[in-house]
């Protein structure tokens, strides 16, 4: 670990506006950076859905729910870097990965417009939720709810056992709307820690 993290910062010196964190996997890691300096800031939680299909719904005429396209990323990133805290946002590269590397890609359009998406991934029987945006203008419309409705209804084969989502401990709107769909908080959960770059 200290040969890797002294490689990187030779690379990329870090100064005080930087944010560098660290999503622990293993209780290991956890250990390791508290003993290094790090600061445990937050922790993501993983909610599973125990809920059962939400009804296909004829409402809501304004919102369509398409497939992500190529063309569709600028503004699906400029969406994704208006919703999301520094820490927390995906660089244009990232979120074009995400996407080339989902398994579920969608939009939801209002008016004609890209007004929110979803990325998914799935591997042989589990699907995981990996980002919901919704421009914050649109917010509280029902938009995300239909586009997790949506990704939900995609993932309903025999084949697929178990759907996750992850999401901050403190994010209140994001966890009101994912139990609201059914998911579940069953005590896992990833410590996020900070490097102290100041």
């Amino acid at each position: 670990w200290n040969t890797l993290f002294s490689a990187i910062q030779e690379i990329h010196p870090f100064s005080s506006d930087d944010i560098v964190i660290s999503l622990c996997y293993q209780n290991w890691m956890e250990t390791m950076l508290a003993a290094q300096g790090w600061k445990k800031i937050q922790k993501v939680i993983v909610l599973n859905w125990m809920g059962t299909l939400p009804k296909k719904k004829q409402g809501d005429q304004n919102i369509s729910i398409r497939q992500m396209k190529a063309a569709d990323l600028p503004q699906v990133f400029q969406i994704d870097d208006s919703c999301f805290s520094s820490c927390w946002k995906f660089s244009q590269t990232t979120t074009t990965l995400a996407f080339e590397q989902s398994a579920y890609a969608t939009v939801a359009e209002v008016d004609g417009q890209i007004a929110g998406f979803q990325i998914s991934t799935s591997d042989l029987y589990r699907a995981h939720l990996t980002r919901l945006a919704v421009r914050p203008t649109l917010h509280n419309q029902g938009i995300g709810a239909r586009l997790v409705e949506n990704m939900l209804w995609h993932f309903s084969v025999p084949w697929i056992k178990q759907i996750t989502v992850n999401t901050q401990h403190d994010n209140k709107a994001s966890i009101h709307l994912y139990e609201k769909l059914g998911f579940e908080y069953q005590s896992e959960f990833f410590p996020i820690y900070q490097y102290p770059t100041a």
